[in-house]
């Protein structure tokens, strides 16, 4: 052990640009000024309600960027449902309303960590570690969208299964948009 003490802070559902998103933000802001602040992991639904069009959608300025402007340090972001434009989830003995899902929005937001000094996401599922702790992120969306993606569950978990044997760091923390299990309304 490192004794080595890493601060962050954790977010989601934030991505509106609205009153609220910046209320949180100053909360927040002072905060980590008064304890410290590493870096924010970011659980997705960054950008609401459909997400961005592309890497230069200036949505990111008014809903990410302008809101978080006095947080001086880097978000680690991960996919949530309305970053890939689908607005709906399966709900399990629900109704299953179709949402219109889109691999592009989910690629704009990856793309948009080459022009963001904040903003990372090298891809939509990954791995950094800081000091003794290492984070993976996933994308949990193939669990929860009805149209099926490309990074089905099997390759992310084979991908989680080899990092995690492949760290040797002595925390560990996965996070992701969706629960793996809730008692929340949306199930698990």
């Amino acid at each position: 052990s490192s004794g080595e003490v890493v601060r962050f802070v954790v977010l989601g559902d934030g991505g509106t640009g609205d009153d609220n998103q910046k209320k949180v933000a100053a909360v927040v802001r002072d905060i980590c000024a008064q304890k410290g602040c590493d870096f924010a992991l970011y659980l997705g639904d960054n950008i609401y309600e459909t997400g961005a069009m592309t890497a230069a959608d200036p949505i990111f300025q008014t809903h990410f960027e302008d809101v978080y402007a006095e947080l001086n340090f880097p978000f680690h972001v991960a996919l949530g449902n309305h970053d890939y434009g689908g607005q709906y989830l399966v709900i399990p003995g629900g109704s299953n309303a179709p949402g219109t899902v889109s691999e592009e929005k989910a690629q704009a937001q990856i793309a948009y960590s080459m022009t963001s000094d904040k903003w990372s996401m090298p891809s939509a599922y990954y791995t950094f570690q800081v000091g003794p702790v290492a984070f993976f992120a996933l994308d949990s969306n193939s669990l929860a969208l009805n149209e099926p993606l490309m990074r089905q569950l099997d390759e992310q978990q084979a991908w989680l299964d080899a990092e995690m044997n492949r760290s040797t760091a002595p925390w560990k923390v996965v996070f992701a948009h969706h629960p793996y299990i809730s008692n929340g309304e949306h199930g698990n």
